[in-house]
């Protein structure tokens, strides 16, 4: 089982440290070269899976390897299905199938799973996506405010868990920024966007992270259409898509990883 363990933990690091490895000029083939890991990782599950007698955990580990890309991947909601059937109390499990749904575009069924989650065990993971989810249920302009008030609460207590932990650092940017923009632009929520941004840039993966770069670069400018050209440079090096979606964060509440 470590050995699986070590192979899909090793197929995540080659995706997060990628820029780590590689110029930015390699950002337009990223995906590809992740899913080519991707592709390496499963049939080295493959060959281990009788070995593996703890099926829940093998068929978590391979829906969490084919749930790598930012693109919805029916193989990865139908092993990660089957690993929650097996173990309903497989917290790890849950988290990725709520990552599954969320990146299908069925955003409740993605709540649901993080949070019976952390019915479960109160972690980190669960309550940053539970809190970025939160921005995108549907509702009326109060019960939105109310939901960005909570994805601020649920991002907090997720950096409380691990303070250093750039992710969450920079999750709790993104539902400051939400706040600022839906409860009347207040400066406060603004200041402390800004320092969950700088924290998160002190972390080697969500440095890369082009949501980071975009986001903190609206903090600054308080519009993107005043951003300075250098720093837009950088964010698109590091995402050649973003120019289709700038948009999504701020007006659609949609990750970047998703565009």
């Amino acid at each position: 089982m470590e050995k699986a363990k070590e192979a899909v933990d090793n197929l995540y690091s080659f995706r997060d440290h990628y820029f780590e490895k590689f110029p930015l000029e390699k950002a337009i083939d990223k995906n590809d070269d992740v899913k080519k890991e991707m592709t390496k990782t499963v049939q080295v599950l493959e060959g281990l899976k009788d070995e593996i007698t703890n099926k829940a955990i093998y068929h978590m580990l391979r829906g969490r390897a084919l749930n790598v890309l930012p693109t919805f991947d029916p193989l990865a909601e139908e092993a990660l299905s089957k690993a929650v059937k097996l173990d309903p109390k497989l917290v790890d499990a849950w988290n990725e199938l709520g990552e599954s749904y969320w990146k299908k575009g069925e955003v409740p069924a993605a709540k649901n799973c993080f949070v019976g989650a952390l019915g479960h065990v109160k972690n980190k993971v669960s309550l940053r996506n539970l809190s970025m989810v939160l921005k995108q249920l549907s509702g009326s302009p109060s019960d939105k405010l109310k939901m960005i008030e909570e994805s601020v609460e649920k991002a907090k207590d997720a950096v409380q868990l691990d303070i250093h932990d750039g992710t969450s650092w920079l999750v709790l940017g993104n539902a400051y920024l939400s706040l600022f923009f839906a409860a009347g632009q207040n400066p406060k929520s603004l200041k402390q966007s800004m320092s969950a941004y700088l924290q998160a840039e002190k972390d080697s993966v969500a440095k890369n992270n082009p949501d980071l770069h975009f986001n903190r670069s609206v903090v600054s400018q308080t519009s993107y259409t005043e951003m300075k050209g250098n720093m837009f440079k950088v964010i698109v090096s590091r995402n050649p898509q973003l120019n289709m979606c700038v948009h999504r964060e701020l007006y659609l509440n949609q990750p970047l990883v998703n565009c």
